[in-house]
């Protein structure tokens, strides 16, 4: 049926800058969570699943990032050296 994503009542999760310290102090593990492929019981231990009504449309799936500060930096790439390998061309067969 159009409109209802998947077998669970859940539209997805949200994860705020704090998620992992609240999880921590509900005992709650990640990376144990992740090794058995269920984020469900991870997120509706923090209370965070987001849950709506069926919408009865096709929309996908949607995800949005926030990034306000760079995690880490991607050095520069070397610049390219020039490229002198000879073209080939194709034949003219005008």
């Amino acid at each position: 049926m159009a409109g209802i994503d998947g077998s669970e009542e859940n539209a997805g999760a949200v994860v705020t800058p704090d998620s992992l310290k609240r999880a921590l102090g509900l005992g709650l593990k990640a990376a144990n969570y992740l090794a058995r492929n269920d984020v469900w019981s991870f997120f509706d231990g923090l209370s965070d699943l987001i849950t709506t009504e069926p919408t009865l449309t096709n929309v996908n799936d949607f995800r949005a990032v926030l990034v306000l500060q760079p995690v880490f930096s991607i050095p520069a790439l070397p610049p390219r050296a020039q490229d002198n390998r000879p073209r080939i061309r194709p034949l003219d067969r005008g």
